[in-house]
């Protein structure tokens, strides 16, 4: 089959986290022989050498889904303008492209899906929800609307997370229910060779490292929870970490103003890819996602939280949306936007606090070639 992969986020050189998760799946796709072609947000400064598949780009803001990410840029002046003529050019793009395939997968229901799902409706239809895309569209109150275009035998609809499929039948009320009803709970994949390598270099270059590392890794917006985080390893009080913030966002500048007032020493590494990325998931003991709800918005699932799992890392999260669905045998969590229990949690894996996981515990589920056929049944 021919499978045209929409979305915004896609890597725009080696390593570059951004959609990393659809790239890999499009790998994915391509393994079990079908031919893959991607439309993507993007430029001409974007660098697509590194894809096998070809990547058609369609101009849009940086700030839209590379920078801070649509919901929060949507509030900004102009933002709303922007991305509605991006939602038209990838609707003319996608038409245009569609006469050569036999199927979709889109990720974000908004505006990939909907794209897809007007440019091509004849066409089998993969849509694949992560979690903003579910709070724009209530936010807009498009959630009905979304319901009835994305309605057809021919779609099928995916949720990354089961709190982030009640939020959109919520939303979506009676308009939603048959679409909701055949819909499916899947979270991405994760490269689990690539990831587990990791924890055997963090076993062999342990002693090397004077201190362990507590690392946050994300885009620094106001749903991670960052903040909150700073907080809690302040009230933590003396701790034997390394502390290293890694991403960047709109709230970059604010967060390290509040680090300096509480006296903390924080590494920020900013935007990381690649073999940075990875060497920081291969040193760091815990991994923290404090995330919290924000302005009606939940975590979906994010993937770093199976990537610290796979690479070996103590994983501490809060119960904001998916975070809440993974195990306790395999996580520490705690309230979401409970500084106390956060810091507690800090202070008890300080002490020597693990989860019960293992390599190979939970996670087995979740390879590219396990999550690949429940996320895309029948291609």
């Amino acid at each position: 089959m021919r499978i045209g992969v929409v979305t915004t986020s896609y890597p725009r050189f080696p390593g570059d986290p951004a959609g990393n998760f659809v790239a890999e799946l499009s790998v994915w796709i391509a393994s079990r022989g079908h031919a893959v072609e991607v439309v993507a947000a993007g430029d001409a400064a974007a660098d697509d050498r590194c894809h096998e598949a070809p990547v058609h780009r369609v101009p849009a803001a940086a700030e839209l889904f590379y920078d801070g990410g649509a919901p929060d840029a949507l509030g900004g002046k102009g933002a709303a303008l922007a991305a509605a003529r991006f939602s038209a050019r990838l609707t003319r793009e996608v038409r245009k492209r569609a006469c050569h395939w036999d199927g979709i997968v889109a990720h974000w229901l908004a505006p990939c899906a909907l794209a897809a799902a007007l440019a091509a409706p004849r066409l089998p239809l993969w849509a694949i929800a992560h979690g903003g895309d579910v709070h724009l569209l209530r936010k807009l109150h498009l959630s009905s609307l979304a319901s009835r275009v994305l309605g057809r035998p021919a779609v099928h609809l995916n949720f990354v997370s089961k709190a982030l499929q009640e939020a959109f039948a919520l939303a979506a009320g009676p308009a939603g229910d048959k679409l909701v009803a055949r819909s499916s709970v899947v979270p991405m994949g994760v490269d689990l060779q690539h990831f587990s390598a990791l924890a055997k270099t963090r076993s062999s270059a342990s002693d090397a490292w004077a201190k362990p590392l507590l690392l946050f890794l994300g885009r620094l917006v106001p749903i991670k929870g960052v903040d909150l985080l700073l907080q809690a390893v302040a009230q933590a009080g003396e701790q034997p970490w390394d502390i290293c913030i890694a991403g960047a966002g709109p709230c970059e500048q604010a967060l390290k103003t509040q680090a300096r007032e509480l006296g903390l020493t924080v590494e920020w590494a900013g935007e990381v890819h690649g073999a940075k990325r990875d060497a920081l998931l291969a040193r760091a003991t815990l991994v923290v996602i404090p995330s919290r709800p924000y302005q009606g918005r939940q975590e979906g699932m994010p993937r770093v939280a199976l990537e610290a799992l796979a690479a070996g890392a103590e994983l501490l999260v809060s119960d904001s949306g998916g975070l809440g669905e993974i195990p306790e045998s395999v996580c520490h969590r705690v309230p979401s936007e409970s500084v106390s229990a956060l810091a507690a949690a800090i202070t008890a894996i300080a002490g020597g606090a693990r989860a019960a996981y293992r390599p190979g515990h939970w996670l087995e589920d979740r390879s590219w070639d396990a999550a690949g056929p429940r996320l895309l049944p029948g291609l």
